[in-house]
């Protein structure tokens, strides 16, 4: 229903409440498929929101005041780095039904075999180079496969960067015990530690010195 007060828009910034804030934006659809979807190759056809409009969430209405009136450039003189295709253990088949209830059952650092269970997802190293590409940055500041670490990350000095990208598995909080906050998966090392258990968590994102 709120289509045509969209009409021209190019770029829609979204505050969701309630359930909505578990739901990206872009998966929504912005009219029926045409044929029934039978193989994971049709979703590549599926009319989703994020193909039509440049999607942005934000916690509240008052944020974009804030950030427009405080906002400044970023002082970061490289354009891009990316974190992406982490080396995992099972294809998207075999993976698909994987219950990530006990990831940290040990306590605080992550059970590193259970992370190693997840889906690989290749395709993100493409997203990645595109990316790359499209800010002018070259394959160099890519990180992927076993370069994709937690430890990589916390010891690279990020806030060179203007945009920093992770292409890969996302952990909402809930969805393993023992912790009640959402964690990106990068590859997991041989050994779990404080350092890197393969599960790089928002608390830990938001200790990351960033300028993008």
């Amino acid at each position: 229903m709120a289509e045509p007060l969209l009409e021209g828009a190019t770029h829609v910034l979204v505050v969701p409440d309630g359930a909505l804030t578990s739901l990206p934006m872009g998966v929504l659809v912005t009219q029926p498929t045409k044929d029934e979807i039978r193989d994971f190759e049709a979703y590549r056809e599926v009319p989703w929101l994020a193909k039509r409009y440049a999607l942005t969430t934000l916690p509240s209405v008052s944020s974009l005041r804030a950030l427009r009136h405080f906002a400044k450039g970023s002082p970061a003189p490289k354009p891009f780095t990316g974190f992406g295709d982490p080396l995992l253990g099972k294809d998207t088949d075999e993976a698909r039904g994987l219950d990530v209830a006990g990831l940290f059952a040990r306590g605080a650092i992550a059970d590193v075999e259970l992370v190693r269970g997840l889906s690989r997802l290749p395709e993100t190293a493409t997203e990645l180079a595109a990316l790359a590409k499209a800010l002018g940055a070259g394959n160099k500041v890519l990180h992927l496969r076993e370069a994709a670490t937690e430890a990589r990350v916390k010891s690279l000095d990020l806030s060179r960067y203007r945009t920093v990208a992770f292409a890969t598995h996302g952990l909402m909080a809930g969805d393993f015990s023992g912790v009640a906050e959402p964690a990106l998966v990068l590859t997991p090392p041989d050994t779990g530690t404080e350092q890197d258990d393969g599960l790089l968590t928002a608390s830990e994102v938001a200790q990351l010195n960033l300028n993008a």
